[in-house]
């Protein structure tokens, strides 16, 4: 494939992931306004931080194989693996609204608590991984790694610790026992 094709496929990328953050963004204000939630912004790991990671690498080691063969410099694939680093951040980039008790969206994506197995929480320096674990699939998802940057992550847990306790007491006809 020329180069070219390459920087048009990032180019539609960008458009596409840009588009959809606008309407993620557009559904958490309409939540925000609608609900009494609390946001906490967050970072996902995702199939697009796993490219662009592997489009490091891949570039870190033709680099140093173009090095070693002495042959020119190749430009294209450093722009390339900045361009695809850029669309991870942006894709990464997300938050979990929590509230009313029995809210809670992840991403753009409702998530009824009941459907939360378990979650996993890792301290790591200036960040915090959280590991969402399903009871079954939810958009695709059967766990979902969340790093949270903030300073409250304990209120964070609890929060979902408790609508995970709430949803679990609570019968089909949304009633708690």
């Amino acid at each position: 494939m020329e180069v070219a094709w390459s920087y048009n496929l990032i180019k539609l990328l960008y458009v596409i992931l840009i588009v959809a953050k606008i309407l993620n963004i557009y559904i958490i204000k309409n939540i925000e306004n609608n609900h009494d939630v609390k946001k906490f912004n967050i970072y996902k790991k995702d199939f697009a931080v796993l490219i662009a990671f592997g489009c490091l690498v891949c570039a870190i080691i033709i680099n140093i194989m173009i090095f070693v063969g002495g042959t020119p410099f190749n430009q294209d694939i450093v722009v390339i693996t900045v361009l695809m680093l850029g669309i991870a951040f942006l894709s990464s980039r997300s938050s979990v609204l929590m509230g009313e008790q029995t809210y809670l969206n992840v991403g753009g994506y409702t998530v009824e608590p009941q459907l939360i197995k378990n979650v996993d929480s890792k301290k790591r320096g200036f960040y915090t991984i959280f590991t969402l674990n399903y009871a079954e699939e939810i958009h695709g998802y059967k766990k979902q790694v969340l790093y949270y940057t903030g300073q409250d992550e304990t209120s964070f847990l609890e929060q979902i610790n408790e609508m995970i306790q709430l949803s679990s007491n609570t019968t089909d006809d949304g009633e708690i026992e």
